[in-house]
């Protein structure tokens, strides 16, 4: 299973949440390869990912970047990764 967290500051409408499906999907059929960087939490911070918001973070994170397109997720090293 694929997930995709991302924050919007309001309820999205139908057409918007499609967008975003689209745009998420078009990507997955590029077919770019996953690269994965374990690193300090200030450092992921520092390149640009963020964190979710109530979650915890231990000091070493696990950070995903997919080619060009910038999905800037931060992951705890131990947690399995969500789109």
């Amino acid at each position: 299973m694929l997930r995709f967290d991302f924050s919007h500051n309001e309820a999205m409408k139908p057409e918007e949440i499609r967008a975003v499906e689209d745009l998420v999907n078009a990507q997955i059929r590029r077919n770019l390869p996953i690269e994965t960087n374990i690193m300090d939490l200030e450092a992921g911070e520092a390149k640009g990912a963020m964190a979710l918001f109530g979650e915890k973070y231990d000091e070493r994170v696990r950070v995903l970047s997919m080619g060009d397109f910038s999905t800037e997720p931060v992951w705890r090293y131990s947690r399995q990764p969500h789109w």
